[in-house]
């Protein structure tokens, strides 16, 4: 099954447990494959002494901001990080999908996540368990 050229809601359908970020896409990167892309980038970006502006995807750029912090991309890593900030007041677990939409709608443009469901109650509540355990409050 070809899932590169696929959406993520077409394949959670078939695979309710699959996760991006953890299980990869078959027939393309896996997770530890995209962590060493973009560790190429943050190296040839650490490398040049001017500005730099890098286009990117918004799953990319999850990886790139985490990597860059030399951290791991999971929400344990991140929670550990924010916790030792010492001025994270709290964390919200976001919908983010959807949070957009209205954009679309008003400029009259196809809104091509309109179908991709937010995280389940259960995601929510896990992440947020994972910064509570950091002694972050998160909702």
């Amino acid at each position: 099954m070809n899932i590169k050229a696929r959406r993520g809601a077409d394949i959670q359908f078939e695979r309710t447990d699959w996760n991006l970020f953890r299980d990869g896409c078959p027939e393309g990167e896996t997770p530890e494959q995209v962590i060493a892309r973009t560790d190429n980038v943050v190296s040839q970006v650490r490398a040049i002494s001017g500005d730099v502006l890098l286009f990117t995807s918004g799953h990319f750029i999850r990886v790139l901001a985490v990597r860059w912090l030399g951290l791991e991309p999971t929400a344990n890593s991140i929670a550990r990080f924010s916790a030792g900030l010492g001025n994270v007041e709290r964390v919200d677990v976001l919908p983010f999908h959807q949070m957009g939409r209205f954009k679309w709608k008003e400029l009259k443009l196809n809104y091509t996540l309109d179908d991709v469901q937010p995280p389940s109650v259960n995601t929510i509540e896990r992440v947020c368990a994972q910064f509570r355990s950091e002694g972050l409050r998160a909702y």
